[in-house]
């Protein structure tokens, strides 16, 4: 730190480096927060909360490189907006699955019934 009264020498950068230091992983802060944002708001959106099964281990990955930062809000907040976004995603695709599964068993059964129908009325009760 400059004592007061002193005038700034604004082609110094030595002065100002090293009154902030940084260890080199706030980037990956920023793209962990950003990552699990957006992690989240595509897991809730069917069919393209796909995109969030990459978005949402990449920001659990860097969130937790960047817990050491000097943005550890920002890592926190990344992890876990990661992590949520990674929980409703596999929610969605056991919802998804579930359902697919069932609609499998009653059109195979549908299709047997179709099958084994002789008569119209037989095919109509199907």
């Amino acid at each position: 730190m400059r004592p007061l009264g002193q005038p700034v020498d604004i082609y110094n950068e030595e002065q100002y480096m090293s009154e902030y230091p940084s260890n080199g992983r706030n980037g990956f802060a920023v793209t962990a927060l950003v990552t699990g944002i957006l992690a989240v708001v595509f897991s809730f959106i069917p069919f393209i909360g796909i995109i969030a099964f990459v978005l949402a281990p990449i920001a659990i990955t860097f969130g937790a490189l960047a817990l050491k930062s000097d943005k550890r809000g920002q890592a926190l907040a990344g992890l876990i907006c990661g992590g949520v976004g990674l929980v409703i995603s596999v929610l969605w695709l056991t919802l998804f699955t579930v359902a697919v599964g069932g609609a499998a068993v009653e059109l195979d059964e549908y299709f047997v019934c179709v099958d084994a129908a002789v008569t119209a009325e037989e095919l109509a009760a199907c």
